[in-house]
């Protein structure tokens, strides 16, 4: 068997955001003024009506607990599904799987290391596939160049937990006492009270327990914004860096938004997306039209877009774990990613997503305003690129054609 206990601190920035106290279960209750976790599974017994679709969404499938077995998902998820762990690796060798719901799937061994390969020929994560960068479902590569065992941190498993406490903060205790956690949690995955807080004060005394939640994007930004902190965004590889959503969006026009303005936080948006949206582009934008893409349908091999406000505006600029190659982008600068950017602006100009970054390529540079755009070489490249039946375009030919798009 593969023993390799391994991960680079880069390679846990691509894992879904990077679990119970010890033991494994949720904690008792609290006592006095002091609230303490109750668990989801009393939450939604009084909130029944969203118990099925917080069962579906990808925050209660942050991560799960294996038991010798696959992870069991909902029947009804569009995109779910790990059969497999690693090459030379048994269920019985995993204590959990981060993620596997609708992207990919990463694997923590019993001592609660992270798996990564030492080389290509060994692959240690799996890929639900995305067919906009044209890739296939299975195992890839997850490189590693630390030596030794790199431990599940608490930078990572926090917003893939509930409940969770660093070993600074919690006496030295290790989730199941297995050596490579790097502190505690009260249940996996993000469940009622990783946004509601401990429910215990909830229960006796529901109006005066605190269960509000901050649907801002500096609330939700606990999670979705990385350690430079809300107000900069970070690029990685040429892309928007993943898990930046409230990072993003108070760099573009809705910084005046909160998140839940267009999102129930309770519903899938990729397995219930017309309850998930409470809002539209066009509710708040009545006026707005297609332009010269209404009515259009882009197709790429097995992919299938009709084209609406989010495929130009909400394009694939973010790279969580995939991004296509040349042989999808056509090799003209285009660029696809497996995330929409929450931007929203784009900047149509002739320049490329190099021209954002800046001196050393971290960060995306913002105006004096925190304020950026996102460019064409994600917005138009990635159809006209002569790959598909959207005709080709050049940065400069896009820029032209860009400036005055909503004039036609």
């Amino acid at each position: 068997m593969n023993t390799a206990k391994q991960i680079a601190t880069a390679s846990c920035m691509f894992l879904l955001g990077c679990g119970q106290s010890v033991p494994q279960s949720v904690p008792n209750g609290g006592t006095g003024e002091d609230p303490g976790y109750i668990g989801s599974a009393t939450c939604l017994s009084c909130h029944s009506g969203l118990a099925e679709p917080h069962a579906l969404h990808g925050h209660a499938n942050a991560l799960s607990v294996i038991d010798g077995t696959a992870p069991l998902f909902p029947e009804s998820a569009v995109i779910a599904d790990v059969p497999n762990p690693p090459a030379d690796f048994e269920w019985t060798d995993i204590a959990w799987v981060i993620g596997g719901y609708t992207k990919a799937a990463n694997f923590v061994d019993r001592d609660g290391f992270l798996l990564t390969a030492e080389a290509e020929q060994s692959p240690v994560r799996y890929s639900l596939g995305h067919p906009p960068t044209g890739t296939p479902t299975g195992f890839d590569v997850t490189v590693s160049d630390e030596i030794s065992g790199t431990e599940f941190g608490f930078d990572c498993f926090r917003c893939h937990t509930t409940g969770a406490a660093s070993v600074e903060s919690n006496g030295g205790l290790r989730q199941g006492n297995r050596p490579g956690v790097g502190g505690t949690w009260s249940e996996s995955g993000v469940q009622c009270e990783a946004c509601h807080g401990p429910g215990s004060l909830h229960i006796p005394n529901p109006p005066a327990g605190n269960v509000a939640v901050d649907g801002s994007a500096r609330g939700c930004g606990a999670c979705h914004a990385r350690d430079i902190g809300i107000d900069a965004i970070e690029a990685l590889a040429g892309f928007i860096a993943p898990y930046q959503q409230s990072a993003e969006l108070l760099a573009g026009p809705h910084a005046g938004l909160s998140c839940t303005v267009c999102h129930d936080p309770h519903i899938s948006v990729v397995n219930d997306r017309q309850a998930a949206l409470r809002n539209q582009c066009i509710t708040c934008h009545p006026d707005a039209n297609m332009a010269q893409h209404d009515g259009k349908i882009f197709v790429q091999g097995d992919y299938v877009e009709r084209m609406n406000c989010e495929s130009c505006h909400m394009p694939f600029a973010t790279r969580s774990t995939v991004s296509a190659t040349d042989a999808v982008t056509g090799g003209l600068g285009g660029r696809i990613g497996d995330v929409r950017s929450h931007v929203f602006s784009i900047d149509v100009s002739p320049r490329g997503f190099d021209d954002l970054l800046d001196t050393d390529g971290t960060r995306i540079n913002l105006d004096a305003n925190g304020k950026t755009a996102v460019t064409l070489d994600f917005v138009c490249m990635r159809c006209h690129n002569g790959i598909g039946r959207a005709f080709e375009l050049t940065i400069d030919s896009a820029s032209q054609v860009a400036q005055k798009m909503h004039d036609f």
